[in-house]
């Protein structure tokens, strides 16, 4: 099960960012035609709309115990739809994101989808071994979807979902990852370490070589993006929910950003992410201030744009205070 969620969990890749491309040409064209009247989108219609719909209520689905009647004759369960799950991937849909489109993509594609026991209705129900096939495909299918989702949150470190949420977020090697959003760095300047990754604890430290930047708004720029992107997406996806009162997990992400020395004193920025069952923190730490004017720059510039981003307001510190809003 592992191996066809993992191969093929970002197949939508490539028609999520023909999207973003679409958006970006459509914007440019405003600056020379008015309304330009380009291909609006990749929107679905007709078979397509019917289709991808029958497959989302099929990831949305839980099955539910029968009267105790009805167990006698040897029938257990029926179909139900969640609602929430059924909304939030709806949406997911709607945004083009590649987890939901990679599962609709592998239904139509594998012949093992396709001969899915579903169905709805109050006079269909399941045996023990009718759910169980049901829940071996939808758990596939609803862990690819809503590894990009980012309006369902996790609660456990083991779930396909997290598990796939971590593997994009901590590959390093053959894909667009998100060192992509540091501008100027070189490729061999990013270095992860996973400490531990056990069933409920995750702890990982990175290295980011940033000494070859000398702008100032470059550097401050690079760390700003990950306090908007990186860290925003961890607070989402882990975030508390209704269950959340049972969660029992450790996330620890330690990253040091090291610039151009000066003098013999190191120069650095640590960047801290903690989440734990009772609290959850993001940190700014800067090394011992430099006698350095570039120095003070930058730090100051990052400490103005992350105040202004106003996003993390009553969990983020910065050298050990909170933001004041």
């Amino acid at each position: 099960m592992w191996t066809i969620i993992s191969l093929c969990h970002d197949l939508g890749y490539p028609l999520e960012k023909a999207e973003q491309i679409l958006d970006k040409t459509r914007e440019m064209m405003k600056d020379f035609i008015p309304k330009p009247n380009i291909w609006n989108n990749f929107g679905f219609s007709g078979t397509q709309d019917t289709i991808n719909e029958y497959i989302l209520k099929f990831i949305s689905t839980k099955m539910k115990s029968v009267k105790k009647e009805e167990k006698i004759k040897g029938i257990l369960y029926m179909g139900r739809i969640q609602p929430k799950y059924y909304l939030k991937f709806a949406k997911s849909l709607e945004g083009f994101n590649h987890g939901i489109i990679s599962a609709v993509i592998i239904y139509k594609m594998l012949l093992y989808f396709l001969e899915s026991d579903f169905n709805l209705n109050d006079d269909h129900h399941y045996t023990t071994e009718d759910a169980r096939q049901f829940y071996i495909r939808r758990e596939m299918l609803r862990a690819m979807a809503a590894h990009t989702c980012s309006d369902v949150y996790n609660i456990y470190l083991t779930t396909f979902s997290s598990l796939l949420f971590l593997c994009d977020e901590l590959q390093e090697w053959g894909r667009k990852s998100w060192r992509d959003m540091y501008a100027g760095l070189n490729n061999n300047a990013i270095q992860l370490t996973i400490n531990s990754f056990t069933l409920s604890k995750l702890d990982v430290e990175e290295e980011v070589k940033m000494e070859n930047l000398e702008s100032s708004g470059t550097i401050a720029e690079n760390i700003v993006r990950v306090f908007e992107h990186q860290y925003s997406l961890y607070k989402t996806t882990f975030r508390d929910g209704q269950y959340t009162i049972g969660r029992d997990l450790s996330i620890k992400k330690k990253m040091t950003v090291k610039l151009k020395t000066v003098g013999t004193d190191p120069n650095e920025i640590k960047i801290e992410y903690v989440l734990s069952k009772t609290k959850s923190v993001f940190s700014i730490n800067f090394s011992e201030p430099v006698d350095d004017e570039k120095s003070t720059e930058i730090r100051n510039e990052i400490r103005e744009r992350i105040q202004r981003l106003l996003l993390y307001t009553s969990d983020v510190l910065i050298d050990g205070k909170k933001i004041k809003t």
